[in-house]
């Protein structure tokens, strides 16, 4: 889907040294890369709080459609490769150590992200310290403001907790190293923070979307895009629910989740709809948050989350078979496995497009068959959370909170898989129920995001087929390599930070 208005988040970022010695008063905020002022300047009036808060929405964009969109979907086994233009066949370069579940400390592939999430967490701190800093805005708009840095505050420590600390179920108790909390600005040279244990980090997570919840406005901060491409009371809800849900507080994952589907439910896509709402760029379909993808000044798509799943062919002949083919960079494309879990009337089968490719093997062309998702082309925003995983998130609150009995959780199970063309599930056990949520989730979710954290959340063991190109395929529950090791970079600058176990 493609979400294009006139102006949308526009480049400004904090210029932060490396994590852990992060702004001083030194550092500027900037808008164009020679154009530098300082931040009693940027925050001396409305127009630059405004424009700071814009550039937060900016880096968080850039933070959520990078590596961390298909990590979930990579290392659970939903995803595989189209080959290099080349048509060399192979892992691609960037992602191949924790594509086999073996990242590098010391050259680890997600090494940027880990620092990206510290700067977007700093700059959210900015600005809730320089709130008060313009003393003629409207007390509305600031409050407003302070809501949505909040929520990103939390949702980016929430990103970075998926990727760096073991699930809630981890421990017993959920005293197994979280992450560092970050909630202000750090001086360079004085503040070497810890980590927070993992249940202390959720606390800390919902701490900061419950505030922001009290002091959400209803109005928006920006006069352009729609309500869905910035954090507001609805989404900022939806996304307290997704993080309750993942570190076991069913109870307010429940509540998050019926609330949202209260006020929502009239966006759930039809099942005659569902399939051409993917394909119509126009539309976002039961689209809670989306991160819309940057646009120049002359209204040009600069970055997508497409860039990792889009297609395009060239050169076909009149049959339609393709002679030559071309990638924005090394697509990623359906499992096998991922395929194969689809029933044979299941319309989201149609979300995959097949496309024929020469593969080079031994010196010699052969033509393979790769299955594309319809799901992020064209220039796509980065479709965060939808309306689906509301269902699916009370559906599965709902058999922990009821003692593990899965009736009152099956008529929220149903609704995507009757949507989808699927007949309704009747009494289940509660094996049959945990396996039926997993694979709902893998089928209505793919590609967006979940299935990792939905191993680690319910415990189970990752397979992978033949297709994982000769990485590992099979990583069993619990294990060290469920989360990515610390950057080798800021252990060196923090003496107080504890590296993840086994990357010792």
């Amino acid at each position: 889907m493609k979400t294009i208005f006139n102006i949308t988040y526009k480049l400004l970022a904090v210029i932060a040294l490396p994590f852990l010695l992060l702004s001083s008063c030194s550092d500027f905020l900037y808008q164009e890369p020679d154009t530098q002022i300082s931040i009693e300047e940027q925050f001396s009036t409305e127009e630059g709080l405004i424009q700071a808060v814009n550039g937060m929405y900016y880096n968080i964009e850039a933070l959520v459609s990078g590596k961390y969109f298909v990590y979930a979907d990579m290392l659970g086994g939903n995803i595989t490769f189209a080959p290099k233009s080349s048509g060399e066949l192979e892992v691609p370069a960037s992602i191949e150590f924790s594509f086999d579940y073996d990242d590098q400390e010391d050259e680890s592939d997600f090494s940027s992200t880990y620092k990206n999430a510290y700067d977007v967490i700093n700059q959210a701190n900015m600005i809730l310290e320089h709130l008060y800093d313009v003393e003629d805005m409207a007390e509305q708009k600031r409050q407003q403001i302070k809501a949505e840095a909040l929520t990103i505050r939390g949702f980016t420590h929430f990103i970075v907790s998926q990727l760096y600390s073991q699930n809630m179920n981890y421990s017993a108790d959920g005293d197994h190293p979280g992450i560092v909390y970050v909630t202000r600005v750090l001086q360079a040279g004085v503040d070497y923070p810890s980590r927070e244990t993992k249940q202390n980090t959720y606390h800390l997570i919902k701490n900061d979307l419950e505030e922001a919840l009290s002091l959400f406005t209803g109005e928006q901060v920006f006069d352009f895009g729609p309500d869905y491409s910035y954090f507001n009371g609805t989404n900022t809800r939806a996304l307290l629910a997704k993080v309750a849900l993942d570190n076991n507080d069913w109870q307010t994952a429940y509540a998050a989740a019926d609330s949202v589907l209260t006020v929502s439910a009239n966006i759930f896509v039809a099942k005659d709809d569902y399939v051409a709402a993917w394909k119509d760029i126009s539309t976002i379909p039961e689209a809670l948050i989306e991160f819309s993808a940057p646009v120049t000044s002359e209204l040009e798509v600069s970055s997508s989350v497409s860039n990792s799943y889009y297609y395009y062919t060239l050169n076909s002949d009149i049959a339609g078979v393709v002679k030559s083919f071309t990638y924005k960079t090394q697509a990623y494309v359906a499992s096998l496995d991922l395929r194969n879990s689809f029933e044979a009337d299941d319309i989201r089968k149609d979300l995959f497009y097949p496309l024929h490719i020469p593969v080079l093997a031994d010196d010699i062309y052969w033509d393979s068959t790769f299955y594309f998702t319809e799901k992020f082309q064209n220039d796509a925003g980065t479709l965060y959370m939808r309306l689906s995983e509301m269902y699916l998130i009370r559906s599965e609150a709902a058999y922990w909170l009821n003692n593990e009995d899965p009736s009152s959780s099956i008529a929220d199970l149903n609704m995507t898989r009757e949507r989808a063309g699927l007949s309704p599930l009747q009494s289940l056990t509660s094996e049959e129920y945990l396996e039926e949520l997993y694979w709902e989730r893998r089928r209505e979710l793919a590609f967006e995001g979940h299935l990792f954290f939905d191993h680690m959340r319910l415990q189970r063991d990752v397979t992978r087929g033949d297709d994982a190109y000769g990485a590992s395929q099979l990583l069993r529950y619990p294990n060290n390599k469920f989360v990515l090791p610390l950057p080798e970079s800021t252990l060196e600058v923090n003496e107080y930070l504890e590296q993840n176990e086994g990357y010792y």
